[in-house]
């Protein structure tokens, strides 16, 4: 057995303690990764269920061809009604849908089961698409 001075046993004690606080912000990390993947893939599916459904509504209420649209949550949509007149009468929490190829978009409200608003639109290269919608592709 070696003998060490007291100097030299507080240096082991200190890297001792150095190596285990290492090794536990380590593991904290991985875990908070983790836990953040489980997280980001356990979303997705619910997502997709959701709009299946969204879509389900809309077909029950108006002819929806077989086209993959895009669907958003419509979040302030007290802003978006100030910018544009097709969104008079949309809640936070309807859903726009835009089927791109045949350039048309409906708002439809789950909570009230009605459809908001449709019409045509058009791609403005010129003018951005208003903020506070949350795409869910």
């Amino acid at each position: 057995m070696q003998n060490l001075t007291p100097s030299a046993a507080g240096v082991a004690k200190k890297k001792w303690l150095l190596v285990c606080v290492a090794l536990l912000i380590v593991l904290v990390g991985a875990g908070v990764v983790g836990a953040a993947y489980i997280k980001k893939q356990g979303a997705q599916p619910n997502q997709v269920s959701d709009n299946i459904q969204v879509l389900q509504a809309i077909g029950k209420l108006m002819i929806v061809l077989n086209e993959q649209p895009i669907i958003a949550t419509i979040n302030q949509a007290a802003v978006l009604v100030r910018e544009q007149p097709f969104y008079v009468g949309a809640q936070d929490g309807d859903k726009l849908v835009i089927f791109p190829k045949l350039q048309k978009a409906v708002i439809y409200s789950p909570g009230r089961n009605i459809i908001v608003n449709s019409g045509p639109f058009t791609i403005n290269s010129g003018k951005s698409a208003p903020a506070p919608v949350s795409p869910q592709r």
